[in-house]
């Protein structure tokens, strides 16, 4: 990476050809196609991710921050919410390199998740809670 003077940013490459692969290959392996459009789950934690309530009814995202609603709310939580932070920053610089579209959501509890054991009905079941068991 260089830090690029005209943008005042420092800009990430990388040499594939310098790269010991998998097998003590010089060629990079074949690898998945990915879609074109990704489905991005997250959670506040700080400097990494940042959330901001937004206030005013007309009020929208600024540039450097990416609309972040939780994921899967059938509730009354219909707030605006952006994200921010080097992750948020990452990702948009991934999908720019790697040329994919995504949308991105905030895990409604907030938390990465614990494997807990539940009661269901009378069957006793293990799962995932937090931002793993939203992706599970």
């Amino acid at each position: 990476h260089f830090f690029n003077r005209e943008t005042n940013k420092m800009h990430l490459t990388v040499d594939e050809k310098s790269i010991i692969w998998p097998g003590r290959q010089n060629v990079k392996p074949e690898g998945f196609m990915i879609p074109t459009h990704l489905k991005v789950l997250t959670i506040e934690e700080k400097p990494f991710v940042y959330v901001r309530k937004l206030v005013e009814p007309n009020e929208g995202c600024t540039v450097e921050e990416i609309p972040c609603p939780h994921f899967n709310t059938t509730g009354d939580l219909t707030d605006n919410l952006c994200c921010k932070g080097y992750c948020m920053d990452l990702l948009k610089e991934l999908s720019r390199k790697i040329n994919f579209t995504y949308s991105l959501a905030l895990s409604p509890d907030g938390q990465f998740g614990n494997y807990v054991i539940r009661n269901h009905s009378g069957s006793i079941r293990k799962e995932w809670t937090g931002l793993i068991g939203e992706l599970v």
